[in-house]
């Protein structure tokens, strides 16, 4: 396979890592697949459980991100900024997968060498873009109180009475 990801500015790119996405779950696929196929009818399914797990999981990640994309794409903001700051979010997530487990991007020749280097970097770039906003997206998703496990920053703002009738 075609390298794909190889640079730091790759890795700032959402198609890129949109694609090594699909990468890594077809990789996944495949050699489970090969894996049951040459195990026959004997095979025991116990063996092949972890790899089923983790085949469906990098499906389902991927899946995720590209739904996510194709939403946040096609959306109508009231505000444009929204679409950059949720795009901002996609690439955090992305790579946050990525560092995580890129194994079948590497074993498939997606990632080149000092791939994780690059991430790590793209990554430390994103959440320094996105810092400054971080309050206002915390913010900006109401939870009402009886979801939120702790009485500071409550709507009532009686973070000491709260505190003592809890203790």
């Amino acid at each position: 396979m075609k390298k794909g990801a190889t640079t730091k500015e790759h890795f700032a790119n959402l198609d890129i890592l949109e694609q090594a996405f699909a990468v890594r779950a077809a990789y996944l696929i495949n050699a489970t697949s090969v894996a049951l196929a040459k195990a026959g009818k004997s095979a025991d399914q116990e063996t092949f459980a972890v790899a089923k797990n983790k085949m469906t999981k990098a499906h389902f990640h991927y899946i995720s991100l590209h739904l996510f994309l194709n939403t946040i794409r096609k959306h109508d903001f009231k505000d444009e900024r929204i679409r950059g700051w949720m795009l901002l979010l996609a690439r955090i997530y992305a790579l946050d997968i990525l560092i995580k487990d890129s194994a079948a991007c590497y074993d498939s020749g997606f990632f080149g060498v000092d791939s994780t280097v690059y991430m790590r970097q793209a990554l430390a770039e994103v959440v320094d873009e996105i810092r400054p906003q971080m309050l206002s997206l915390v913010e900006s998703f109401y939870v009402p109180d009886s979801q939120i496990p702790s009485n500071i920053g409550n709507s009532y703002g009686d973070i000491y009475e709260a505190q003592l009738e809890w203790a």
